[in-house]
């Protein structure tokens, strides 16, 4: 059986801009963001885990 590959513009003309894109945004520093990143996410997604238990139809995938 063939198998069909999607080929993008970029992937033929060899131009891909998305990290230049990317790092051209302006970003701003959170306050304790290294500290509270390192426990907030965790958290988070334990909270929504524990959710989707409840509610298997919302499920995490981050």
């Amino acid at each position: 059986m063939p198998t069909l590959i999607l080929v993008g513009n970029e992937d033929i003309t060899g131009r891909n801009d998305d990290f230049a894109m990317l790092t051209r945004i302006e970003h701003d520093n959170i306050p304790l963001g290294h500290y509270l990143g390192a426990v907030a996410i965790p958290m988070v997604k334990g909270a929504l885990g524990l959710k989707s238990l409840i509610n298997p139809a919302e499920m995490v995938s981050f």
